[in-house]
């Protein structure tokens, strides 16, 4: 079994197999990626971005009280609770240490 002949074209057709049409064609000077690849999640990024979420202002219920706060202060309220219900130095030093460290949100919630 063999396979047939392919025909031999002649040069002067326009489109064909490994000549595209001209209008789709890459361009000579211009970069075939011109968004380029997405940036990534960089350190800075990811900690303005952490900041952000933390100041988010949720909805918090306390018994029938109804109220807004930022999210890092109902985290730390939830902490608390569960600090004075266990007890705990070991939670009650690391709750300190945390709220040392929290950043000033004056800069993030403008």
């Amino acid at each position: 079994m063999t396979r047939p002949l392919k025909k031999v074209l002649s040069g002067d057709y326009k489109v064909g197999y490994g000549r595209p049409p001209s209008e789709t064609r890459f361009r000579k000077g211009v970069c075939g990626n011109p968004g380029g690849r997405p940036r990534g999640m960089t350190a800075g990024r990811a900690k303005r971005l952490a900041l952000q979420e933390a100041y988010r202002p949720i909805t918090v219920r306390e018994g029938d009280a109804v109220f807004t706060l930022p999210t890092i202060q109902a985290v730390m309220r939830q902490q608390g609770c569960d600090i004075s219900s266990t007890g705990s130095t070991r939670s009650s030093r690391r709750r300190c240490k945390q709220r040392q460290q929290q950043p000033k949100a004056s800069h993030i919630l403008a």
